[in-house]
Order: structure tokens, then sequence, then C-alpha cells
């Protein structure tokens, strides 16, 4: 039968023992999956679905930092050039959306940030 508790609760010590046994490890699962993240990357990648805030060190060379497909991450992103280098940090759409109308957008001097809404109706990604 779907729903049911593997154990039946009789007592206040029942419940806490299922609480504590089946219930809080799915919420923290759930709260660890869905919670957005940020990381400092020294290299291109694609981002995945809980990035929110990327900064990039290009110290060692240029850095393409892919978005995903507005379609797979509905959120907000925001990426930052941290060092002082003339290497670039290029931004580019997934699955060749748009950013304003660009296929890119270069981040080229220290501290430069571009904040992206995906704008879903539009099918691109707008800086703000």
């Amino acid at each position: 039968m779907r729903g049911v508790l593997k154990n039946p609760v009789r007592t206040l010590s029942d419940v806490l023992s299922v609480l504590n046994r089946e219930i809080l490890p799915v919420l923290d699962s759930v709260r660890r999956q869905a919670v957005p993240k940020q990381r400092t990357v020294t290299s291109s990648l694609t981002l995945d679905q809980l990035d929110s805030v990327v900064i990039v060190d290009a110290t060692s060379g240029p850095v393409t930092v892919t978005l995903l497909a507005i379609s797979k991450n509905p959120r907000r992103i925001c990426v930052k050039k941290w060092d002082a280098t003339a290497n670039a940090v290029t931004v580019v759409g997934g699955g060749g959306e748009l950013i304003d109308g660009s296929a890119s957008a270069v981040l080229s001097a220290q501290y430069d940030a571009i904040d992206l809404e995906p704008l879903e109706d539009q099918g691109e990604w707008g800086i703000f």
C-alpha cells in the first residue's frame, strides 16, 4: 500500500524514531539537491542546475562558461571574473540560446560580472 510507513507509529517514541530514521534523511537529501550553490572554477565548464554564482579564476588561461538551456535551468546565474590577467571569461548560452541577442558575453577585466536571468518567453538569457 502506498503512503504507509514501514513501521506502525504507536507512541511518541515511535514517532521520533520514524522521524529520525525515515523522514529526516529524505528531507535532507531533497534540501541538498535543491539549494543553489556558489563555486569557484579555473577551467571551462557547463553549469549544472544548482549553480547560481560562479566565480572564475582565469589565471591559467581563457575560460568558457556554458549555461544550461533555459528549459533545464530556469534560475538566475551570476558569473564573475576574479583574476587580474588578460585571459577572457566567455559566457555562452546552452542549446544555442542567445544572451541579450548575442551568442556570448565576455568578461575581460578583474571583477567584471554578469547577472543573467532566463527570459523564457523570449527563449534567451537577459543581462541585468
